[in-house]
């Protein structure tokens, strides 16, 4: 886990004033955070990385939803520098080094001869930490806030509500709705929660998601800007997460590189299928961004588990975002299975996809991770796959009385006018039980002698024609996709023996069968 802080100077000589704060903070960090003692016996260390220098934050999204990005040279800069780092230290980049006054802090040349590792600094006063020679306590944190009105309470809640009035003020003289620009950066299941009035304190929850990391490696196109780029790639990954429910919670370009995090699963936004919908948003999303011409590269990574879902953070700054092993997992599986979409055993198990879409990879040790299961890769290539059946029910369907005695009713009318056929649709909102329905529908009609062929659509089967025809033609003659088509002939011969409107006719179905 990391955090990425940021120090604004206002004008180019304030910066060696700013460096110097930073590093007197991370050895104020360090000192009253730099080794926690868990509930559960794990011990949490720090270790902090600094530089300084120019950035750029990237603001991109679309008229439902929208981030910021910090990029930059001095975003690689920190990132390299923590890479220096061991459990408990502060390691200075050359460019926040050639601001320090190198009589008062002791330090040590690292192996590279350019990162400096911090071993104490002479003027540290630990009571006062912010402080430098010549300035008070009160003067320093004036300059550490600067958008803090001269006279205004130091209470942090304060100074925010402050802020958020003079960004009203400017957005009314601009003629701009600040409430909804900032509902863009929230996202849609806490603004559910908020526009309920439910304080956030119950936004926090355990619960059972499925977790995406998408990593992209970006090519060294100087005609592109970085800004283009993360917004050709949220153009593409943002409708395929919408359509298949899931929802984007971040955008970073840190330790990891450009990620994007996904979430399947979230309050207001579940649904049974979710570790499906996880994996067949992936490989879409893998093959859209492969497409682009200046993304070299798209690794994925899928899990699927208990994880807490809530606000963290602190009560001047806090957001919602997702913790756990399982996310942990997913980030590794992104980092360490390269150029594919990789997945954990329980989502391949939850999915209840066809087998043939995965593929069993070579077990790797993963950073921080111990008894991690089997890591398979979901793909869908060069599969013809059959629908799976429609899900059965341990218990009895409770509740839906009136339904069942109409659907009945309609089985015995199809059964009792023979080729009269009828169509039957059960509609309703998502969660509403349409699936439990349906399968005791099933069961009635079994039960009567009914011929049932059963199956399940997803929303790739949308992008295959016909697949609902063919799949009920596999279903009727008794053939597998995995036949060659010298067995499939030979199924449908067997099974149309005696018809010969049909025998002279089966080279229509050469396409749409795989024969010849």
């Amino acid at each position: 886990d990391a955090i990425l802080a940021a120090w604004k100077c206002t004008r180019p000589d304030e910066i060696r004033k700013k460096v110097i704060q930073v590093v007197k903070c991370c050895i104020n960090i360090q000192r009253t955070c730099g080794e926690y003692q868990t509930d559960v016996g794990v011990t949490l260390r720090v270790k902090m990385g600094v530089a300084a220098g120019n950035t750029t934050i990237n603001f991109i999204g679309n008229k439902e939803y929208c981030h910021y990005v910090s990029t930059g040279p001095v975003v690689e800069e920190v990132n390299k520098a923590e890479s220096f780092c061991c459990r408990g230290d502060v390691v200075l980049s050359p460019s926040a080094w050639q601001y320090c006054n190198k009589r008062v802090i002791d330090h040590e040349i690292l192996s590279d001869g350019k990162h400096v590792k911090v071993l104490h600094v002479m003027d540290f006063d630990a009571s006062n930490p912010y402080a430098s020679a010549g300035s008070d306590a009160a003067g320093t944190k004036r300059q550490l806030d600067p958008l803090r009105p001269p006279g205004s309470p130091q209470t942090g809640a304060k100074n925010v509500r402050v802020q958020i009035d003079v960004m009203k003020m400017m957005a009314k003289r601009l003629g701009v709705n600040l409430d909804q620009v900032l509902r863009l950066y929230v996202p849609k299941p806490v603004l559910r929660k908020l526009d309920d009035n439910l304080p956030t304190e119950y936004m926090s929850e355990m619960r059972l998601v499925s977790i995406v990391f998408v990593n992209l490696m970006l090519s060294e196109d100087q005609t592109t800007s970085t800004h283009s780029l993360l917004q050709d790639a949220l153009d593409i990954i943002y409708p395929e997460v919408r359509s298949f429910q899931g929802s984007l919670n971040k955008i970073f370009m840190f330790d990891k590189g450009c990620t994007f995090l996904v979430l399947f699963g979230l309050p207001g936004f579940k649904h049974e299928g979710d570790c499906a919908h996880a994996l067949q948003c992936s490989y879409r999303l893998k093959n859209k961004l492969d497409m682009h011409k200046n993304i070299t590269q798209t690794s994925i990574g899928v899990t699927t588990g208990n994880s807490f879902c809530g606000v963290v953070g602190h009560k001047d700054r806090h957001e919602y975002t997702v913790i756990g092993r399982k996310v942990n997992m997913a980030a590794r599986l992104m980092m360490y299975y390269p150029a594919i979409v990789s997945c954990d055993n329980e989502t391949f198990t939850h999915s209840k996809l066809n087998r043939c879409n995965f593929k069993t990879m070579q077990a790797k040790k993963l950073k921080g991770m111990h008894k991690i299961g089997i890591v398979r890769e979901y793909t869908e290539e060069g599969k013809e796959n059959m629908a799976s059946d429609v899900q059965t029910f341990e218990y009895p369907l409770l509740g839906r009385e009136k339904e069942m005695e109409i659907l009945e009713a309609e089985l015995k009318a199809m059964k009792a006018n023979g080729e009269n056929h009828k169509m039957l649709v059960i509609r309703g909102d998502s969660g509403m039980g349409k699936t439990r329905v349906l399968d005791a529908v099933i069961n009635r009609a079994l039960n009567m002698n009914i011929k049932v062929f059963s199956c399940t659509l997803n929303l790739n089967d949308t992008q295959t024609p016909l697949f609902l025809v063919r799949n009920y033609l596999y279903l009727m003659f008794n053939i597998l996709p995995s036949m060659n088509h010298h067995e499939k002939e030979r199924k449908l011969s067997e099974k149309c023996a005696g018809v010969p409107e049909i025998l002279d006719n089966l080279s229509l179905l050469n396409t749409l069968l795989g024969l010849k």
